[in-house]
């Protein structure tokens, strides 16, 4: 049943599909048209646009009649009367469709959007500190794990239970520093190591920046040798504002440590 009464559109819609038929339909469009007029401008055998005038009579777009010995053609406007209301009522659906997804789009456009922390603009945080100790005693202290964990990320009143460095560009290091019974991992990448002048890494503390990028706040240490023997240390990190603060003493404690406990 539902082939059946499908049958009549399919037709119709095939005879429009092809363009030489069209071209057919426009010309009888104009006006009534023997066979041997209607196939003149047609590029091809008059047998080869008779075989496109019978689909389209089949499709019922094509009227025939017999003046004599002449067959006269002639367009049959009910003929697209179904195939009409068909169109119509598919740009109707698709109309509506499209209408609700541009009233959806301009909803969600509307509602404020949480601002990720990988889209958040940073400002570089400066530390310089000054060692009596070598350039290259204080650089090597960033890569010794005994040394290290006597500093890097140590607080009062936590303590290191992990410290793990991969020291070449490429390698990881994690350092825990455990807090009121709770574990606290520091964790990056190092970037740059050009003894003893420069070291760069990523930083990131997964348990307070989970959805953050490293990569976006990366740490940089520039040391200079001094006259006497001893080095200047310049460290740059590029925070978010909000934790400028937070991040100035933290490097600074990290850097009086390296000092004091470290070399």
């Amino acid at each position: 049943m539902i082939e059946a009464a499908a049958a009549p559109l399919d037709q119709t819609l095939l005879a429009l599909a092809d363009p030489t038929r069209r071209a057919i339909l426009r010309r009888l469009g104009e006006g009534e048209r023997r066979v041997t007029e209607l196939a003149a401008p047609f590029p091809m055998s008059l047998n080869a646009v008779s075989k496109h005038i019978r689909m389209l009579e089949r499709a019922g777009l094509v009227a025939r009649r017999r003046q004599g010995r002449e067959h006269l053609l002639s367009i049959n406007p009910a003929g697209l009367d179904e195939a009409a209301d068909w169109i119509t009522a598919q740009r109707a659906m698709w109309t509506g469709t499209l209408q609700r997804l541009d009233a959806l789009l301009t909803a969600e456009d509307a509602q404020p959007e949480e601002t990720p922390m990988t889209a958040k603009p940073t400002v570089p945080l400066i530390v310089v500190h000054r060692f009596t100790a070598s350039a290259e005693r204080v650089f090597d202290a960033w890569f010794d794990p005994e040394r290290a964990r006597k500093f890097l990320f140590a607080t009062p009143t936590g303590r290191i239970v992990r410290c793990e460095i991969d020291a070449r560009v490429g390698g990881a290091f994690v350092i825990t520093d455990q807090r009121d019974g709770q574990d606290i991992e520091h964790v990056g990448r190092f970037l740059e190591i050009d003894r003893p002048r420069r070291l760069s890494f990523t930083f990131s503390v997964p348990a307070y920046d989970a959805d953050a990028d490293p990569e976006a706040t990366p740490v940089i240490i520039d040391i200079r040798p001094l006259d006497d023997g001893g080095c200047e240390l310049t460290l740059t990190h590029h925070v978010w504002a909000e934790y400028l603060d937070q991040s100035r003493g933290g490097w600074a404690l990290i850097l009086e440590g390296l000092e004091a406990k470290a070399l």
